[in-house]
């Protein structure tokens, strides 16, 4: 039973560097500090990730803001995977939507003395 119970530890032991090596999208920055509406960076997320975690930071008190995740297959066509409507800072997450790419899409941007918003996205499996 011993040696049963060392080879399983062992095999744990050496899976665990297989599995952290698959990458993943730890920590993208998909705005930064931006200041107009639009599209942001897209990052490649090289397993369907399928679960994303966000945060959206706000500064300058706008009146209004409306951020979008996206979420794509192909790099090419977007689609909507949560919205966010609140003008001050937040954390979101999304759960059993797989996608390869991710991005922010700031749709609205209003008031405000100099707002800003970033976004930061984290995603895997």
């Amino acid at each position: 039973m011993k040696k049963i119970s060392r080879i399983i530890i062992l095999v744990l032991l050496t899976a665990t560097p297989i599995f952290a090596a698959i990458d993943g999208l730890s920590i993208f920055t998909s705005c930064s500090a931006v200041t107009s509406t639009g599209a942001c960076t897209s990052g490649q997320v090289s397993n369907i990730a399928s679960r994303i975690t966000y945060t959206i930071v706000v500064t300058g008190a706008p009146s209004a803001v409306t951020m979008n995740l996206e979420g794509s297959i192909d790099n090419t066509s977007w689609f909507t995977l949560d919205t966010m409507t609140s003008t001050t800072s937040d954390m979101r997450h999304i759960a059993n939507k797989g996608v390869h790419y991710v991005r922010g899409n700031l749709a609205t941007l209003t008031g405000g003395t100099t707002p800003t918003v970033t976004v930061k996205i984290s995603a895997g499996e």
